[in-house]
């Protein structure tokens, strides 16, 4: 069963796509704000990210360039 992260800051798209995720078979964890996401991604390892680019705060793209600065190891694309 693929564990998925959804970060997006509109829960009625969050709450839609998690559900029809979680549908198809998946494990999904959900967080409204890229703090947040940064905070589970280690702790809960997904299988994949569904990051938003526009989110409050930290964008989804800051988001993903901390990742890759904090780990290189996690696998993510370059």
């Amino acid at each position: 069963m693929p564990k998925i992260l959804l970060v997006d800051d509109a829960p009625e798209i969050r709450d839609l796509v998690a559900t029809y995720l979680h549908d198809e078979g998946s494990t999904v964890t959900t967080a409204d704000r890229a703090e947040a996401a940064l905070a589970l991604l280690f702790h809960a390892l997904p299988d994949l990210l569904i990051l938003d680019g526009r989110l409050p705060g930290m964008s989804g793209w800051q988001c993903l360039d901390q990742l890759r600065a904090a780990d290189r190891t996690a696998r993510l694309p370059s």
